[in-house]
């Protein structure tokens, strides 16, 4: 995405599809890129932001959404991304999620204060963090490396963020919840624990209403 002067983002969507998966029919008028022979969350997670740096040389910032989350869509959360970011100058990254573990008791976005650990549900990068990202030869090993597992991607970014100085944010309440521990594009349960948001914007709003 770039952010013109007057704050307001351009976007360009894409779904990063790894392997022989379904999509929906509400989401195939985007465009795909699908991944055949799979690569596994870690590769495709990488992949994807390797992609996104050579296809939108303009670009300022990357967002990158797990498909196992939702949004409050009745809220204007874009419009405060616009108006909020970036909670600090410099490197950084930043979280839309936060689990039930890490919610804190003052609203609004939190610097995390040890390694983060937990969630890479939605994570927003600047366009200089990105490229820093992929250019680390022990994230390359760690990602594409012939002894790369398939999970624990929110874990290598908070150790790769404390070893590089790199500060992550998190919002309180949480601006996206979590519904799955797997792929949960047709699904509709949530995750629960601390993979959970015990508080989440979009049920706060709803709250208010009733």
């Amino acid at each position: 995405m770039r952010q013109q002067s007057h704050r307001r983002w351009v976007v360009w969507p894409e779904l990063f599809v790894d392997g022989e998966t379904d999509v929906p029919l509400a989401l195939q008028q985007l465009p795909q890129t699908k991944r055949t022979p799979q690569l596994g969350a870690r590769g495709n997670y990488y992949r994807t932001i390797e992609d996104v740096l050579t296809k939108h040389p303009e670009a300022d910032a990357l967002m990158l959404v797990q498909d196992d989350c939702i949004w409050p869509g009745e809220l204007p959360v874009r419009e405060y991304l616009e108006q909020s970011l970036w909670p600090t100058e410099g490197h950084c990254l930043v979280s839309a999620w936060c689990c039930a573990d890490d919610t804190s008791p003052t609203a609004g976005w939190n610097r995390y204060s040890a390694t983060w650990r937990y969630g890479a549900v939605t994570f927003i990068l600047p366009r200089a963090t990105a490229e820093l990202f992929v250019s680390d030869r022990q994230i390359q090993q760690s990602f594409l490396g012939a002894n790369a597992v398939h999970g624990g991607i929110s874990g290598l970014l908070g150790e790769w963020a404390s070893a590089n100085d790199i500060p992550v944010f998190f919002p309180t309440p949480s601006l996206v919840q979590h519904i799955g521990d797997i792929s949960t594009i047709w699904e509709n349960a949530r995750a629960v624990g601390v993979r959970h948001a015990s508080r989440f914007l979009g049920d706060e709003w709803r709250a208010r209403q009733d």
